[in-house]
This record gives structure tokens, C-alpha cells and sequence, in this order.
């Protein structure tokens, strides 16, 4: 599965993940492990254009850690969905 960061500000990251626009089941279970997580206060997946926002307490994580905390859990939907994993290079 391929993903990358679109935007990003404190207590809040977009990630593109197209094969959510053909996965409706991994979208709602990226929603359920990224709402799972404590510091998380929102999610927001729109699958049919592979958008995922999470909104977190930026107060409790770095810029750096939440962001590689949130792309583990990515491979980690991957355990439950087997699929090759690439993140998107940016620039």
C-alpha cells in the first residue's frame, strides 16, 4: 500500500493512501486503529479520495514522533490486510 503525507500542523496530519478509494474495509479499520490510540482526537477518512485526517493532542507528541507513530500503524493495518507497503517519496 502506498501512502505520503500531504499536510501537516501541529495536532493535525492528512495522509493520501489511494488504495483506501478501493478499499472501503481498510478505511474503516485504519478508523479503528487510529481511533484506538489515546492521544488521537479525531479521525476523518474520506476513502473514495484516499484522504485520512487525525487530529491529536500536539501538547503530548512531537511533530516527528506522531507522525511515525501514525505511519507504524499503517504497517501494522497491513498485518490484517496483507499488501506491499510503500511510502510515497516526497519532492
Amino acid at each position: 500500500m502506498e501512502y505520503s503525507i500531504v499536510h501537516h500542523t501541529p495536532g493535525r496530519v492528512r495522509y493520501r493512501i489511494p488504495q483506501l478509494a478501493n478499499d472501503p474495509e481498510m478505511a474503516e479499520n485504519l478508523y479503528n486503529l487510529f481511533s484506538g490510540e489515546e492521544y488521537v482526537t479525531d479521525v476523518r477518512i474520506r476513502a473514495f479520495v484516499g484522504s485520512v485526517v487525525v487530529n491529536y493532542q500536539s501538547e503530548s507528541l512531537s511533530q516527528e514522533t506522531i507522525c511515525s507513530y501514525l505511519e507504524n500503524l499503517i504497517q501494522i493495518s497491513d498485518t490484517v490486510f496483507p499488501g506491499k507497503i510503500n511510502k510515497k517519496s516526497q519532492g
